[in-house]
């Protein structure tokens, strides 16, 4: 644990209040309590010597999204999201651990709970039931776009899909058609190992120990099949996968590490935005075009204008969704206000909303407005 509380009391806000008009809970909640600003001085408080008790502590460092936008935009440099990990690591409760369970039992539990969500969403609790429901919705959007191409030969080397969690195990139906697009881009595609969780959430969750488990899992099977590209299609994941660059100790040398983070490849890089066509399969279609918090530059602009290209009407959208990961145990309700906070900013006429994030399509779709589809950009694609 000590390689991780030093982390908790790094950097020292100035009180600029730049993270306040980026900060989504602040946002939603118009309470400053809750922002970025707010934390890092009950932090440097505790570094101070302050006195907080073990429940407040608690309560502190469990609400946040993980967003990591107030990080980006700190002129000091102060990384709220980290130092608030760090303190969870150090004061770790049970909502972490259920966590840690949900994560590591992955292959048996989103199954079930997809099922759940398809069959009897009603006999959840009310605070988890959209949840369920919308993680239990294989596809949304119709798939209309014949952009499901990608150019022959365009990636030499030997590639390999990182599906991510919800993926593999509840949103099946995503996998056809990224396998289809990577086996026309790439010369070889290698079969798909038993990958562990990206880990992205659980550090989001103070299990530091757990997710440097998987971690160094996934950079062993990644070893193991040759160290193949890696083909990603969700954000979060992708960000996930990058922050292996920071570890130390799970690499042969310099050279491998470097070697991870330049084969981390989003799936839309190897798509081509399609041309015009006759008769636009999209036309009227009211779309948002959402860029996930951890979406790489230039997804959201892809994204824009291949719907566009397609027909239809687009809004781009560079707003937090609220899943929060972990948070949804600790503050659900902060969640859905941050979500319904989304939804504030949608034109009712809108009839779809398109993103590249696994869990923003499945807090969306749980937040939705009645009459509006939620789903991955790959549900639009088709491969025929």
């Amino acid at each position: 644990m000590e390689r991780f509380a030093s982390d908790i009391h790094r950097g020292e806000c100035v009180m600029c209040g730049k993270c306040l008009e980026v900060c989504p809970l602040f946002q939603a909640t118009d309470n400053e309590e809750l922002s970025p600003r707010a934390k890092a001085d009950l932090l440097q408080a505790m570094a101070g010597g302050g006195d907080l008790s073990e429940a407040a502590v608690r309560r502190l460092a469990g609400i946040c999204l993980g967003c990591q936008r107030c990080r980006d935009v700190c002129p000091q440099n102060v990384d709220v999201p980290r130092q608030l990990q760090a303190l969870k690591a150090a004061h770790p409760g049970w909502r972490n651990w259920i966590w840690g369970r949900l994560v590591d039992n992955a292959p048996r539990l989103y199954p079930l709970l997809a099922a759940w969500g398809r069959r009897a969403p009603g006999l959840a609790p009310s605070s988890r039931r959209e949840l369920l429901r919308s993680l239990g919705r294989n596809r949304s959007l119709p798939d209309q776009v014949e952009t499901g191409k990608a150019r022959e030969g365009l990636v030499q080397e030997a590639c390999m899909l990182f599906p991510g969690c919800a993926a593999r195990f509840a949103k099946t139906g995503w996998l056809g058609t990224t396998e289809a697009v990577l086996k026309q881009a790439a010369d070889t595609v290698l079969a798909t190992p038993d990958w562990a969780c990206c880990g992205f959430t659980l550090g989001q969750a103070g299990l530091p120990e757990e997710q440097h488990r998987l971690q160094a899992e996934n950079v062993r099977l990644w070893r193991e099949a040759g160290r193949p590209r890696l083909v990603v299609f969700c954000a979060t994941c992708l960000a996930g996968l990058q922050a292996y660059g920071a570890l130390d100790d799970v690499w042969q040398d310099a050279a491998e590490r470097d070697a991870w983070l330049t084969c981390l490849t989003p799936l839309w890089r190897l798509i081509p935005e399609p041309g015009p066509v006759p008769v636009p399969p999209l036309a009227g279609f009211k779309v948002v075009a959402h860029s996930p918090c951890h979406s790489e530059a230039g997804e959201g602009q892809w994204l824009a204008a291949v719907l566009r290209s397609q027909g239809a009407e687009v809004l781009s959208l560079d707003q937090c969704c609220g899943l929060g990961g972990s948070m949804q145990l600790e503050h659900p309700e902060l969640c859905t206000r941050v979500g319904h906070a989304f939804w504030d900013r949608v034109p009712s006429q809108i009839d779809a909303v398109v993103t590249g994030c696994a869990g923003c399509v499945i807090q969306l779709g749980a937040t939705a407005p009645a009459g509006i589809q939620v789903g991955h950009w790959l549900e639009l694609l088709t491969t025929q």
